[in-house]
């Protein structure tokens, strides 16, 4: 089902599960318990990171949880979008908040990935932020 919640956003639902389309910054989203992002913070650059992280926590309800999808590597080695989010940017996005790297997939030399773009190191990593 579709429902229009402004002009610029529509609400999509079905049972529990809601999806809204427009402007993540705009949009007039209620608190949440859990958040996905699988690519929306490594399609950023670095100067929209803060902003986006701003939003996210605002969004959050009290003991709620973000599972968070990013790639690390070394960014002079691959122009993004999808850009790396090392480690320390992550836990100073998040600071206040509970960081814990859930896993980490390095890649092996014939990875497309490494391989294609020639990079020294890739990896995926999975990370749970809790409020």
């Amino acid at each position: 089902m579709v429902t229009p919640v402004s002009s610029q956003h529509e609400l999509y639902q079905f049972d529990e599960l809601s999806i809204y389309a427009g402007d993540f910054f705009t949009a007039p989203i209620s608190p949440v318990d859990i958040i996905y992002d699988r690519a929306a913070l490594i399609a950023m650059p670095q100067e929209m990171r803060q902003e986006y992280a701003q939003r996210l926590k605002s969004l959050l309800a009290a003991g709620g949880r973000i599972l968070l999808v990013t790639l690390d590597y070394p960014q002079e080695e691959m122009a993004g979008p999808p850009f790396s989010v090392p480690k320390q940017e992550i836990e100073a996005l998040f600071e206040g908040f509970t960081v814990s790297l859930l896993e980490s997939d390095e890649v092996d030399a014939q990875h497309p990935k490494k391989a294609k773009k020639g990079l020294s190191r890739f990896a995926e990593e999975v990370w749970l932020i809790e409020s």
